[in-house]
């Protein structure tokens, strides 16, 4: 009797979520448990669109373009139905990373005294060309350099550009201070083969030699994104996926000069291609949610289970719960996760993983797969967390220190 007078003790100052966690693994064995929700769901859409019409698509109607999961055997299934051969998926070439532009001849990396029109010039084409306009000067009222004054040019520089390569422009050549203007329209490569025959190679425009160019209209410069060749830089510094994949299988020959990514059918590899091109295409939903508040184990399961949930003072921890604490099964969902977390404020964040009952599980009945957690760990170090770095897949902390956590989607949701 006095045994169960102190049971009765302890258990009074112990919250009611906290006593459901020692009837967990009752309740998880009496349910017929449901199939897990992946980290992410892909959707393959039947529509014809540009590259950028479908990020656009996706966004208004999921997450975004898909960067990952594309293996799934029911999406290859539909696509081999479509007959599709290549799909939009969410791999681009970055522009707008300076590192991927580089000047010809001795220069190399542009820098950011390369003075673009606005940042936004820094679109999907891999050239770039000189503007300046026709000025007319107020008092001699001339439009030609000869009859210049000192106070006014007959052109203003406009800034930078960018445009396709295949395009027809007039060109600079320049050699050490040397600048040559070349009258005959011609694509970039042909004008960069043709300052080359002269000794010479497509001029570099700085904020301090600038005034040294004033022919009106185009002109091609030697600022550009080169193609992926041997000795240059690799694929994965100019191209990115939407996300946080950072796997890249790319096809025979494969990146080209072409900006935007597709998934290619059967070889299951990636390809560039035109962005203005019409592929049907794959979007994703995020099911993952990264909470950026520092709170204990329970208060976060507590959380997780509360999103959606309305009067969480009415909520049943137990099911139809929309949201749950993450737990990871694969390598997968490791590296989604972390990938993830990096935007925590904290170094670790919690995850479904508790030790309950003398035994490890993940709280939302998945299998626990870990090798080597402690079999009688010390006193309140009872809960798992993900770290950013890739040290180790877990790390065991005690239940009431307080740190970010990720909730995922439950199949309720």
């Amino acid at each position: 009797m006095k045994q169960l007078v102190k049971m009765e003790k302890r258990s009074s100052f112990m919250t009611p979520l906290s006593l459901s966690l020692f009837l967990l693994l009752i309740i998880i064995a009496a349910l017929q448990l449901e199939a897990s929700v992946p980290m992410k769901t892909i959707h393959y859409v039947n529509e014809w669109k540009t590259w950028s019409d479908a990020q656009q698509y996706c966004k208004e109607n999921f997450t975004d373009l898909a960067s990952g999961g594309y293996q799934r055997e029911d999406l290859l299934n539909e696509l081999v139905k479509n007959g599709d051969r290549s799909v939009w998926i969410g791999l681009y070439r970055d522009p707008g990373n300076a590192s991927v532009w580089r000047w010809t001849g001795e220069r190399g990396d542009a820098s950011d005294d390369a003075s673009w029109a606005t940042t936004s010039e820094r679109e999907m084409k891999n050239c770039t060309y000189l503007s300046f306009r026709k000025k007319t000067c107020p008092t001699l009222n001339v439009t030609s350099e000869a009859n210049v004054t000192k106070d006014c040019k007959p052109s203003e520089y406009r800034g930078l550009y960018n445009a396709h390569c295949s395009e027809s422009k007039l060109s600079y050549c320049s050699k050490g201070d040397q600048v040559q203007l070349e009258t005959e329209a011609m694509s970039w490569y042909d004008a960069q083969e043709s300052c080359n025959n002269k000794s010479m190679v497509l001029a570099t425009v700085t904020q301090s030699n600038q005034h040294t160019f004033t022919a009106i209209g185009w002109t091609w410069i030697g600022l550009h994104i080169p193609p992926n060749t041997p000795g240059n830089y690799t694929s994965k510094d100019i191209w990115k996926w939407i996300g946080t994949d950072s796997q890249y299988n790319w096809g025979w020959g494969e990146p080209d000069h072409e900006n935007c990514g597709v998934l290619r059918f059967p070889s299951n590899m990636l390809h560039s291609d035109s962005c203005s091109d019409r592929h049907r295409f794959m979007c994703f939903v995020d099911n993952v949610i990264l909470v950026k508040e520092n709170k204990t184990w329970e208060e976060a399961l507590e959380h997780c289970r509360a999103i959606g949930s309305g009067d969480s003072s009415r909520h049943n921890h137990y099911r139809d719960h929309q949201y749950d604490l993450v737990s990871l099964q694969s390598e997968d969902d490791h590296r989604y996760a972390r990938d993830k977390i990096q935007e925590a404020t904290t170094n670790e964040v919690w995850t479904a993983l508790r030790f309950l009952a003398g035994q490890w599980l993940w709280v939302d009945g998945e299998p626990q797969q870990y090798q080597n957690l402690p079999l009688c760990p010390a006193w309140g170090r009872h809960c798992g967390t993900l770290p950013k770095d890739h040290s180790t897949q877990w790390q065991i902390r005690d239940c009431m220190e307080r740190r970010n956590f990720l909730c995922i989607k439950t199949p309720a949701g």
